[in-house]
């Protein structure tokens, strides 16, 4: 995505996100530019470090400094410069003209998928823009890259930079918490709470569909290829397939429930009222919410782990593993509900919706 911007002097956008997980780089052409961007202090709490669900919440101002929860450091751009999807402020002291434009890559792919939860909570608040059907796009070009590179094995050199380290431990979290969003993905879309079914949707709608095949894949090759270490001892595969990815999914599809409901209770309630659902009040949102969750995981070995208000963080906040490669992939056997995406209803979207695709 490209875009140009010419400001007068001493314009100013207050703290934001852009949009839909999208990194940002700029080119100056003229002019000048200040980018204050605000990192959570390390002695907040969790819920309002990277990835909690209370960053925005609880006294969080747009247009105040947030001295007490936020360390600000200030960049002079320069051209070429790019910023990581990142809470932001700019000032433009002089009059300025600027090129840009928006991208996803794996080194900001964990703080892309935490703010598409965001963006789902509270776009009307903490950004100005929607470039949904781009970012999905994008978003589904590498969940096909991953999938082709590590399942069929086509990595080459040249693209070995742009995959995830499977060796190390911080890059399996931003594969998985990437691998997680597909499997959420239908609770973020438009399409999910519109009362008519719209067939314009259809292809979107596939395209998630198979994205949440594609993640549940790579995670099952994954623990085929891979073992886990704790202090030395080897994890078997079993207890690493439930910690790593049945209890993250519940915890993140826990935290995106107690978010929807953190949200209407708290400084957000003026901003969220239509913005997932046109016409229905914050509260019957919630429950609409609350029940695209439970559709979407109440056939998975994930459930379980689904406990509405019991997490406020979307971030890995366990002990960290080491990983090593296996030398003969083991056999793993799919379950059933890991091969059949038949059915538009896997994707929990409203039953009466109940269309059947196959995949090729």
């Amino acid at each position: 995505m490209r875009w140009s911007l010419v400001s007068t002097g001493w314009t100013r956008h207050h703290w934001h996100q852009d949009s839909n997980g999208f990194a940002t780089m700029v080119n100056i052409k003229s002019g000048q530019k200040w980018w204050y961007i605000g990192t959570p202090r390390s002695d907040m709490p969790v819920s309002q470090q990277d990835g909690g669900i209370d960053q925005l919440l609880k006294g969080f101002d747009l247009n105040g400094s947030n001295v007490g929860r936020l360390d600000v450091d200030v960049v002079v751009l320069q051209p070429r410069d790019w910023l990581p999807h990142t809470l932001h402020a700019v000032v433009t002291p002089k009059p300025t003209v600027v090129s840009g434009g928006h991208f996803l890559c794996k080194t900001t792919m964990r703080a892309t998928c935490f703010a598409l939860y965001d963006d789902f909570i509270a776009a009307e608040y903490i950004t100005n823009i929607d470039h949904f059907d781009a970012s999905t796009m994008l978003l589904s070009r590498i969940m096909l890259f991953y999938h082709q590179s590590f399942l069929k094995k086509t990595k080459t050199s040249r693209v070995k930079d742009h995959l995830p380290n499977l060796l190390d431990f911080e890059e399996v979290v931003d594969l998985f918490t990437f691998c997680n969003l597909m499997e959420l993905f239908g609770v973020l879309c438009p399409w999910q709470y519109e009362p008519e079914y719209n067939p314009t949707d259809a292809q979107s709608r596939r395209r998630a569909m198979k994205n949440r095949k594609r993640a549940r894949q790579i995670k099952n090759w994954f623990f085929a290829n891979h073992r886990l270490r704790f202090n030395g001892i080897s994890v078997s595969p079993d207890d690493a397939i439930n910690y790593l990815d049945h209890s993250f999914l519940g915890q993140q599809a826990s935290a995106l429930r107690n978010y929807k409901h953190q949200a209407v209770n708290d400084t957000l309630r003026n901003y969220i009222g239509g913005n997932t659902i046109e016409g229905k009040n914050p509260k019957t949102e919630e429950r609409a919410v609350d029940a695209a969750i439970t559709r979407c995981l109440q056939t998975s070995p994930a459930f379980p782990y689904y406990k509405p208000d019991s997490s406020n963080s979307f971030n890995w906040i366990k002990p960290r593993f080491t990983i090593e490669t296996l030398a003969e992939p083991t056999e793993r056997e799919v379950s059933l509900r890991y091969q059949n995406f038949g059915k538009l209803t896997d994707l929990n979207c409203n039953s009466r919706q109940n269309h059947q695709w196959e995949y090729t």
